[in-house]
């Protein structure tokens, strides 16, 4: 949702599920998906619908209908271009996702963002974003205080506390701002937090430890 214009669709597909397997109001299963997002969809499951029988049948046929979604999917306009921006300014840029790692990065190849991003993770087994944002800060030696996350799902923050990360959230024009009344910072375009970042990188008045090195 915040590289790819998906959320519509995987919230649609959610609330169909939810509907049939659950019994739950379309409306409702909606905002039930929309509140948890970020995080798996098994583990979505586990807040939505906690305690029903058949969810691990629904996770399988979610999974299994987001391959198909995936290839109607396309990147937002400003994702490409901000990635870009932070590799010319020197700052690493990971793409990670709640996503299937396979998923995730064969997205990314076939839009060019693979060429443009130091790193592109997804989910699997132990491996949700907690562990993502961790194991691409070890790997590019910084430390977590020293990455960037950006998200636009709420449940995005609670992520990024939990890693020990930065946070801003991501509401563009158009779509829902899941952050309203948080007091969370937000932007509207990934392509102005971009130019602020670099700006933040090449300034002699900026300490290494206040560049974020982190765009989801």
């Amino acid at each position: 949702g915040t590289v790819a214009d998906s959320m519509g669709r995987l919230a649609q597909l959610a609330a169909d599920l939810l509907s049939r397997g659950c019994g739950l109001p379309r409306d409702e299963a909606t905002g039930r998906y929309l509140g948890t997002a970020g995080d798996d969809f098994r583990t979505q499951l586990d807040v939505i619908a906690s305690g029903r029988p058949g969810l691990d049948e629904i996770a399988v046929r979610f999974e299994a209908a987001k391959e198909g979604l995936m290839g109607g999917i396309r990147p937002f306009a400003d994702a490409g271009t901000a990635i870009e921006g932070l590799g010319h300014a020197d700052v690493p840029a990971l793409v990670c996702s709640s996503t299937r790692t396979d998923l995730g990065q064969e997205f990314c190849l076939r839009f060019g963002l693979t060429q443009l991003a130091d790193a592109v993770d997804g989910w699997r087994p132990d491996h949700p974003k907690v562990a993502q944002l961790r194991t691409w800060a070890a790997a590019i030696g910084v430390a977590p205080n020293d990455v960037l996350f950006v998200g636009d799902a709420v449940r995005d923050a609670a992520i990024a506390r939990a890693a020990g990360v930065r946070f801003v959230g991501l509401a563009r024009p158009g779509h829902p701002d899941a952050f309203a009344g948080s007091g969370v910072p937000v932007v509207t375009s990934l392509t102005d937090l971009a130019r602020l970042v670099a700006g933040a990188r090449r300034s002699s008045l900026i300490l290494p430890v206040n560049v974020p090195r982190f765009v989801e």
